[in-house]
């Protein structure tokens, strides 16, 4: 082989060697930057994410304080009212189901639900936890036995003249949840379907 080949050889071999070197050091940058920018918006997504479902819950809340107050002051709660009250409530506030538990563990539910005979709401968590405090709680997440469905429950005590009348509660489907959350704008956040 001439010498003028092997140079030419040799020119070639360096030339790809170099190619391929920068073009794997370009790869594991860019691969490394885009993991970082992926990274960082799925950390801002989740940032608006939460912020925007604590506004939900926040205003999920507010419902319950309001119906609380209002069933409070009609002092009334005898079945057809309560439940006439309950379920429009529940027709005006999409995605929650109110019922009261009563101290005689009589429950009254604004969707029509009537518990088995052995069905006690003084003995739920949902009760007693709201009873021991002076605003609303939130269960944590639980399977519902009436639909099967995973549920939170956000419940607060009725009180009046310092006397328990009963505990108010609203059950929230996670699948509800999760319909709020995928309407949320993410803004530059978002990819597209």
């Amino acid at each position: 082989m001439k010498i003028k080949t092997k140079i030419i050889l040799f020119t070639c071999i360096l030339c790809i060697v170099s190619i391929c070197s920068a073009t794997l050091i370009n790869y594991k940058f860019l691969a490394g930057e885009l993991l970082n920018e992926t990274e960082e918006n799925a950390r801002n997504s989740a940032k608006i994410t939460a912020k925007e479902l604590d506004k939900w819950l926040s205003i999920q809340k507010n419902s319950l304080k309001e119906i609380a107050d209002a069933l409070l002051y009609n002092d009334d709660f005898e079945f057809d009212y309560v439940y006439g009250y309950l379920s429009g409530q529940g027709e005006i506030n999409e995605g929650n189901e109110y019922y009261v538990g009563l101290p005689d563990d009589s429950l009254i539910s604004g969707g029509g639900w009537i518990p088995p005979d052995d069905y006690k709401p003084t003995e739920r968590d949902w009760y007693i936890n709201a009873k021991g405090s002076d605003d609303v709680v939130i269960s944590s997440p639980y399977i519902d036995a009436k639909t099967g469905d995973v549920t939170i429950t956000i419940s607060r005590a009725l009180e009046k003249n310092n006397k328990l009348v009963g505990v108010l509660a609203s059950d929230i489907h996670l699948s509800y949840i999760l319909g709020v959350t995928s309407n949320i704008d993410l803004g530059d956040f978002s990819i597209a379907p």
